[in-house]
C-alpha cells in the first residue's frame, strides 16, 4: 500500500524519534496504530490522528471521521 512504511523501517527509523520512552507516553506509538493515552499532571489524555484527514470539508464526512478516530481510541482500551 501506498505510504504505508514497514515493521522494521518503523522500528529502526521512526519508533527512535517518537519520544515513546517519555514518562508521561502511558499508550504509545505501535505499527497500525494511530492512537495514544498520554498523562498531564493527574489526568490523560486519550488521542487520535488519522494521516489522511483532510479538514473541514463536508459535515456528514467530518461526523464520520471523528466517529473513526474515537474508535481508534476505543481500541486502546
Amino acid at each position: 500500500m501506498i505510504g504505508k512504511v514497514n515493521d522494521d523501517f518503523f522500528r529502526q527509523a521512526i519508533l527512535p524519534h517518537t519520544g515513546a520512552g517519555a514518562p508521561e507516553v502511558v499508550v504509545g506509538p505501535r505499527m497500525g496504530v494511530d492512537a495514544a493515552v498520554l498523562k498531564i499532571g493527574e489526568e490523560c489524555l486519550a488521542v487520535a490522528e488519522d494521516p489522511i484527514f483532510t479538514g473541514a470539508t463536508m459535515f456528514p464526512e467530518i461526523v464520520a471521521k471523528v466517529k473513526a478516530l474515537a474508535a481508534k481510541v476505543e481500541e486502546l482500551g
